[in-house]
C-alpha cells in the first residue's frame, strides 16, 4: 500500500457546486469547511473515473483493469483506490505579478482563527453572475451568482493505492484530468493534475493575502446621463450609486481593447491579476456633494414619520423609543453623518424617453405600426442627471 499526493492546479475559477446556497446573495455555492474550500473526494474519483471511462473507449485502456482500479457498484470489496479530500496546498498572492513562479511555502492555518469563516472564505473565492439571454437581450430572471475559487490556487489530495500494479492506469488518468465542477463551457473549471510522490507529513498550506499597498480614491463627474439598473430592473428606476463591479467591468472592458485581447483575456496574466483573481479590489462610487460623500442608510437609523426632521439610532434609543408616542419608519435617502447631524441627500435624475430604431437605419427618424410592424415601440427610463459627482 503505497501514499501519493495529488496537486490540482487551477488554471480558471473553478465551483464544485454542493447544492446549497444564500438566499438573495449566492445561487450557487462552491464546497468549504470553516470558510476554506476544498474539493471533495467523491468529485475527484469520480473525474478520474470519468477519464478512466474515456481511455477505454478511445482504447488507450483496458475496461476490466478500469473497474478493478475504481471498484464495481454493488460489490462486497473495496477497490485499491482510496482518494481523500483535496485541501488548500499553494495559494498565490494576488498582490504578486508573478503569479505562477509564487512560492507560498508553509503556513500555520491557526493563523486564521481570529477570522470568522465568512472572511476566510472571501480571501480565496470570488462571486461571479451570469445571465442566460433572450435573442440579444437578457432573459428575464435569469440573473444567477455563483462562487468560484480563485484561479492560481493549487489543492492537495492524498491518495492511497493498494495495488501497484494499477499505478500506470492512474498516471493516464491523471494526465487526462482537465477539468472539474461546473461552467466548463463558461471557462469555469479548467485544472493540471499532478501525481506527486508522498511525503512524511501532509502539510495544509494556505495564505492571508498581504494588507494593500495603494489605495486610490478617485472622482467620477457624469457628462451624460447615466443608467444604472435599479432593485426594480432596467426601465423603472436607476440606482443612486455606481457599483463596483460596474467599474470593474468597464475599466476590463477598456483594458482589452487597448491590449487586443479578445476571447482570451483570461490567458493574460496582467488582465487574470488584476480583474479576474481580485489583486485589485473595486468599491462603489457614491455621490458627492457638498464635499460630502453620501451613502446607504443603515437600517438602525430611522426618521420619526410625524417629524421627518428627527432621525433615531433605534439601537441607542430604544428604551426611550418604546416609552414615546413616536411611529418609525426607514430613512429611504443616502446620508451622511457628522457628530450627532445626518445629512440626507438623493441624487438627481432624469426622465429620459426613446423610440426603437427603425429596421432600416437609413431612416432618421421614428416610424409607427403602419410603416414598420418591428418599429414604433416607446421607451422611458430614469437616469442618473448629467454633471454630478
Amino acid at each position: 500500500m503505497t501514499v501519493y499526493y495529488l496537486n490540482i492546479t487551477l488554471n480558471s475559477e473553478l465551483c464544485v457546486a454542493t447544492g446549497s446556497s444564500i438566499a438573495g446573495l449566492v445561487d450557487t455555492e462552491t464546497a468549504h469547511q470553516k470558510g476554506f474550500p476544498y474539493i471533495p473526494s467523491k468529485r475527484i474519483k469520480g473525474a478520474l473515473h470519468g477519464v478512466a471511462r474515456e481511455l477505454v473507449d478511445w482504447g488507450l485502456a483496458d475496461k476490466l483493469a478500469t473497474k478493478q482500479l475504481f471498484g464495481r457498484a454493488g460489490a462486497a470489496e473495496s477497490s485499491p483506490l482510496h482518494v481523500y479530500d483535496g485541501v488548500l496546498y499553494q495559494v498565490p498572492d494576488p498582490s504578486d505579478p508573478d503569479i505562477k513562479k509564487k512560492d507560498v511555502g508553509e503556513i500555520d492555518v491557526d493563523v486564521f482563527s481570529q477570522y470568522r469563516s465568512e472572511s476566510i472564505l472571501e480571501m480565496f473565492t470570488s462571486l461571479r453572475t451570469h445571465t442566460a439571454l433572450e435573442g440579444q437581450v437578457a432573459k428575464s430572471h435569469s440573473l444567477r451568482t455563483i462562487r468560484t475559487v480563485n484561479k492560481g490556487i493549487v489543492f492537495r489530495s492524498k491518495i492511497v493505492l493498494a495495488d501497484e500494479t494499477q499505478l500506470e492506469l492512474l498516471k493516464q488518468c491523471v494526465k487526462g484530468l482537465r477539468h472539474l465542477g461546473i461552467g466548463r463551457t463558461r471557462g469555469l473549471g479548467e485544472v493540471e493534475c499532478v501525481l506527486a510522490e508522498a511525503q512524511t507529513v501532509e502539510a495544509i498550506l494556505s495564505h492571508k493575502p498581504a494588507k494593500p499597498t495603494n489605495e486610490v480614491v478617485f472622482r467620477l463627474t457624469l457628462e451624460q446621463p447615466l443608467l444604472i439598473a435599479g432593485q426594480r430592473g432596467l426601465y423603472h428606476s436607476s440606482e443612486d450609486w455606481i457599483p463596483g463591479s460596474t467599474i470593474l467591468g468597464a475599466l476590463a472592458g477598456m483594458y482589452i481593447t487597448d491590449h487586443g485581447l479578445g476571447e482570451e483575456a483570461h490567458k493574460d496574466e496582467a488582465f487574470s491579476r488584476i480583474f479576474l483573481q481580485n489583486g485589485v479590489k473595486f468599491h462603489y462610487a457614491y455621490p458627492e456633494h457638498d464635499g460630502k460623500v453620501f451613502v446607504p442608510c443603515p437600517g438602525h437609523f430611522q426618521q420619526n414619520k410625524k417629524n421627518p426632521t428627527e432621525i433615531y439610532d433605534v439601537f441607542a434609543k430604544r428604551d426611550q423609543l418604546d416609552s414615546e408616542d413616536v411611529i418609525l419608519r426607514s430613512v429611504q435617502s443616502l446620508i451622511y453623518l457628522e457628530d450627532s447631524t445626518v445629512y440626507v441627500y438623493e441624487p438627481k435624475k432624469e426622465i429620459r424617453m426613446h423610440h426603437s430604431r427603425p429596421a432600416d437605419r437609413g431612416v432618421g427618424r421614428a416610424l409607427g405600426k403602419e410603416d414598420d410592424p418591428q418599429s414604433g415601440q416607446f421607451f422611458q427610463y430614469t437616469s442618473l442627471g448629467a454633471k454630478q459627482t
